[in-house]
């Protein structure tokens, strides 16, 4: 819609403000005290009544990596967390997991309503370096990438 008002350099505009907030929340440092949690501290956090809590603890347990592959079933759960900022930060941990969520991602990004959901998702796929976590990146975006640009 914005195309036929403003041109194609509007187009370009809007699509790089699409990806604005995946960048600000990949500069989010994690805070020192949650980084030295363990992994089951780290669970037990995401079920604290505090939205910003659960979302720092998301945020910690991506920034351990593999390591923290037994906290991916309950970071699937938090997706369905009310507030969208802690959901997307469960996302983001499971991006930075890696290989043990691609499933659980696979799953969200084909079947979710939210597009929100299907958007972090696929960026979350994006990040991972298997051939199913590509594929199934490539297939969001062949199926989604249009209609995103389409809205702006």
């Amino acid at each position: 819609m914005l195309s036929r008002f403003c041109g194609e350099k509007a187009k370009l505009y809007a699509s790089l403000l699409l990806f604005l907030p995946l960048l600000l929340i990949s500069c989010n440092p994690v805070d020192p005290k949650m980084a030295a949690k363990s992994v089951d501290a780290l669970i037990i956090d995401l079920k604290n009544s505090e939205g910003l809590v659960r979302a720092n603890a998301a945020l910690a347990l991506g920034a351990k990596k593999a390591e923290a592959k037994k906290a991916v079933p309950y970071l699937i759960k938090g997706l369905g967390d009310a507030k969208p900022y802690v959901r997307n930060r469960m996302m983001e941990a499971l991006g930075e997991i890696g290989e043990p969520a691609v499933p659980d991602l696979i799953l969200v990004n084909t079947t979710s309503k939210d597009r929100g959901m299907r958007f972090y998702s696929g960026m979350a796929l994006k990040k991972i370096p298997t051939d199913a976590a590509q594929t199934a990146y490539k297939d969001y975006m062949e199926r989604e990438g249009k209609k995103i640009l389409k809205n702006f």
